[in-house]
């Protein structure tokens, strides 16, 4: 059981809790969304945190996984914070390929 499967969708959680705030998606996209899609950006970015909250739950156990999940927060969000500041547009290749792996390597373990 390897905790460290959830990492990326962590990362991806917090990247579209990122995009939905007007300020960064200036800075990846160019432009902004509209309130809606920061609605809809805002709710999959928790609901993400939210699943790698139950996935590390399901592989560790119920403090073993939310001690594992609190810890991985802390690298997921420096990570996004460094790209924004640094290479803001890395971000639209990152995001996908963030989910693709971590729905991989968690279908994987979890199987």
């Amino acid at each position: 059981m390897n905790l460290l499967a959830v990492l990326p969708l962590v990362f991806c959680g917090f990247a579209l809790l990122a995009l939905a705030m007007p300020r960064h998606a200036d800075d990846v996209l160019a432009r902004e969304f509209a309130r809606g899609t920061r609605l809809l950006l805002r709710g999959i970015g928790a609901a993400a945190l939210v699943l790698t909250l139950f996935a590390c739950i399901r592989l560790a156990g119920p403090s073993a996984g939310a001690t594992a999940w609190c810890g991985l927060l802390l690298p997921a969000a420096l990570a996004v914070g460094l790209v924004l500041t640094y290479r803001p547009h890395a971000l639209l290749w990152m995001l996908p390929v963030g989910v693709a792996v971590g729905t991989v390597l968690l279908a994987d373990i979890i199987q």
